[in-house]
């Protein structure tokens, strides 16, 4: 019986280089579709809860002055500096 003839290493490279491209375009897809999920109007910031003293404000003062500092969805929002606005 023959043996089998040993695969060219020009054969061998374009494979490597042809899955090597396979998974950079997995990467991308997955990471195009974590940053779609992140910023998913779902996941946007629909109402704020204030408790404790807020005998000095109200719903208008707190809407004029915090919220348009409020930037980001759950989980890209900030929270330090979320504390620090009120």
């Amino acid at each position: 019986m023959s043996e089998p003839m040993p695969t060219p290493f020009d054969i061998r490279l374009m494979n490597i280089a042809a899955t090597a491209l396979y998974l950079a375009f997995a990467v991308m897809v997955l990471a195009a579709m974590v940053v779609w999920v992140l910023r998913h109007p779902v996941f946007s910031l629909t109402g704020i809860t204030v408790q404790g003293d807020v005998s000095h404000n109200n719903a208008l003062t707190l809407k004029a002055n915090v919220l348009p500092r409020l930037r980001g969805s759950v989980f890209t929002m900030d929270l330090g500096a979320v504390r620090n606005t009120f």
